[in-house]
């Protein structure tokens, strides 16, 4: 732990200052500063303008400067910017004054994924807390409070720490989370001194753990709950009046689940969200009657679904949608598609499409021109380097290296169809369809 002697010495002001200068003797002053050996982990920069700015430079472009006593070179040493990225702030602070902080976030940013980092505080409790809240950032592991001190003393320690202007400085290098976890099941409990018990009288129930580590989970997940149906706002009332215009009533549970997935798109502005819920709860009808509770009241909502499901989501937007207009896109063709060029949707429209016929795009074959083993390039005519390529030709879509042709054409002999979803994507102008809903999304491959 680092303690300054000069950060409480109130006779003598100079003593919490010192210089900074080039190897060409240009410099300013600094009132803080952290060193990790001779690499520059965080400083303080204030003098002229001019100075501050030359400095800043100096040490953001990687050249040697020298930390000394006022007006000497007594006690000087040598520093350096490190490898790691530096950020700099700079500021006016009066006229013909200016203040610059030059620091690395890899070190001391909490939420950094950066293997150290530097802690620093006016107390070592403060120190500690920080330490425990990066600790529970860093680990999925969930941590008590009270376990801070042990799980401090797990960590390898950052040595050669020269600080000025600080009470308490100390690095610490963490460790791999599956180290830490072996650690902490071969000591039990911190707190208990001994190692976990194996017999049936030590198992934790569910209920006791829940009440003992509830805390520490509940900061881990951070959930905050979009809607709460025991506290109903002015937007929850309004939407629980428009609901009841659908052709049937939803259960309360499921009532519940739709509001909330309508609060996060209408009043949240969320871009996606997620339903779970086992078979047979009305998953299909939330889904349903989210779309319907938009509030502009031309929208298009397109539904992509296993193929034998097709029928059952158009009976049940027809059974609880009121005036929906309801399109089945699992049909042969593009026909439907085409209709939507250049066309705003009117009322409350629904396009349901098995995934099959979603995904399903015509057959390619290879399209290289072989003379030998040697495969060339139907349009430029160059011989393929295999190695350039990066890939298998045969079982991906390539281009040429040399000049960008495709590798592939289609397979005449397959099924001429065309995949929808492509359609979509690369025919119809963005914003179309208002709503996705992907049915099963769990068995989709992304």
């Amino acid at each position: 732990m680092v303690d300054p002697e000069t950060a409480k010495d109130s006779e003598n002001p100079m003593k919490t200052i010192r210089e900074v200068r080039s190897i060409d003797s240009v410099g300013c002053w600094t009132d803080k500063y952290i060193i990790v050996g001779k690499n520059i982990c965080m400083i303080s920069l204030f003098g002229t303008p001019t100075r501050v700015n030359t400095m800043r430079a100096i040490i953001l472009k990687g050249e040697t400067v020298y930390l000394q006593d006022c007006w000497t070179w007594k006690n000087a040493f040598p520093v350096k910017r490190a490898e790691n990225k530096l950020k700099a702030i700079s500021r006016q602070l009066a006229p013909g004054v200016a203040h610059c902080v030059i620091y690395a976030p890899n070190y001391l940013a909490t939420e950094d994924a950066f293997g150290e980092k530097i802690f620093f505080g006016d107390s070592t409790e403060q120190v500690m807390e920080t330490f425990f809240h990066v600790v529970q950032k860093r680990y999925s592991t969930p941590f008590l409070p009270t376990w801070t001190e042990w799980l401090w003393n797990q960590m390898g320690q950052v040595e050669n720490i020269n600080a000025l202007g600080f009470n308490q400085v100390q690095g610490v290098k963490f460790i791999e989370e599956k180290d830490l976890e072996e650690r902490l099941f071969a000591a039990g409990a911190p707190l208990s001194g001994g190692a976990i018990e194996t017999d049936e009288h030590a198992v934790m129930s569910l209920k006791e753990f829940l009440s003992e580590f509830g805390e520490a989970l509940r900061a881990k997940i951070n959930l905050s709950p979009v809607y709460d149906p025991e506290k109903l706002d002015e937007w929850d009332q309004k939407m629980l009046k428009r609901m009841s215009c659908l052709k049937r009533e939803p259960f309360q549970a499921q009532a519940n689940a739709i509001l909330a997935l309508a609060k996060g798109f209408y009043r949240q502005g969320k871009r996606a969200e997620i339903l779970v819920g086992e078979m047979g709860v009305g998953k299909t009808i939330c889904g349903a009657a989210v779309p319907a509770l938009n509030p502009h009241r031309n929208h298009r909502t397109i539904i992509m679904c296993p193929g034998h499901l097709v029928e059952k989501w158009m009976r049940e937007i027809r059974d609880t949608v009121p005036n929906a207009k309801i399109v089945n896109l699992n049909n042969p063709g593009l026909k439907e598609l085409f209709a939507l060029k250049g066309k705003n949707p009117q009322g409350m429209e629904f396009y349901v499409i098995g995934k099959e016929r979603a995904k399903n795009h015509f057959a390619w074959v290879p399209a290289v021109i072989m003379r030998g083993k040697t495969p060339y390039c139907p349009q430029c005519g160059k011989a393929i380097d295999l190695e350039e390529l990066k890939g298998n030709y045969e079982k991906r879509k390539l281009k040429c290296p040399r000049c960008g042709s495709p590798l592939w054409q289609a397979d005449r002999k397959g099924p001429r169809r065309y995949a929808k979803a492509e359609y979509i994507k690369r025919h119809l102008p963005k914003g179309t369809f208002d709503f996705f809903i992907p049915d099963e999304v769990h068995e989709c491959a992304s």
